[in-house]
């Protein structure tokens, strides 16, 4: 695994920004939140 891939870097990226917004959906709670929840994983590179 090479770890200074930029390809490595941008995954990592992606994954922290899935990561803070699935945590502002689940505070947000309620219907929208929950469907913010399951759309997040379709975020775009």
């Amino acid at each position: 695994m090479n770890l200074d891939d930029p390809r490595f870097l941008a995954g990592l990226e992606r994954l922290r920004r899935i990561s803070v917004a699935t945590s502002a959906a689940r505070q947000r709670g309620g219907l929208l939140g929950a469907v913010k929840r399951v759309g997040l994983g379709w975020l775009p590179d």
